[in-house]
């Protein structure tokens, strides 16, 4: 219970803080802050679940922030959705199961060819990682 909860707070504070922003002191110039590595292409995303160690194979486009494309998941293949705001992504991974359907809410960070953040699983929130699959091919 505290993990999630300390977990939420913590989320909800970094994406508050984005979208305040900070202003500059009185006389100071704005800089404009380094652009972030796109959340695009194709990524292997890897996490713990209630069924153990899943790895999934993420094809995406990024377009004016927002993320679209398709996973490849152990449970069939589904469609993405998210947005990317800086070097923060969150994005739902929409899976036909045989007998359900699963919707999975990740929140995270990119950093050049590394992403990691907190997938919401039925409730649950579990760690996840990402790499990029031949960053060479997309810079």
């Amino acid at each position: 219970m505290f993990r999630r909860s300390a977990t939420t707070a913590a989320l909800t504070l970094m994406l508050a803080t984005l979208a305040w922003g900070v202003a500059p002191a009185s006389g100071q110039e704005a800089h404009a802050p380094h652009a972030a590595a796109p959340f695009a292409g194709v990524w292997e995303v890897t996490f713990e679940s209630q069924m153990g160690e899943m790895t999934w194979t993420l094809d995406l486009v990024l377009e004016a922030g927002q993320l679209d494309g398709s996973a490849e998941t152990e449970m069939g293949a589904g469609p993405v959705e998210g947005v990317q705001d800086g070097d923060q992504v969150e994005f739902t991974i929409y899976i036909e199961a045989p007998d359900h359907a699963v919707d999975l809410a990740f929140v995270g960070t990119v950093e050049g060819h590394e992403a990691a953040g907190v997938v919401d699983i039925m409730g649950e929130p579990f760690d996840w990682y990402a790499t990029k699959v031949d960053p060479a091919s997309s810079e």
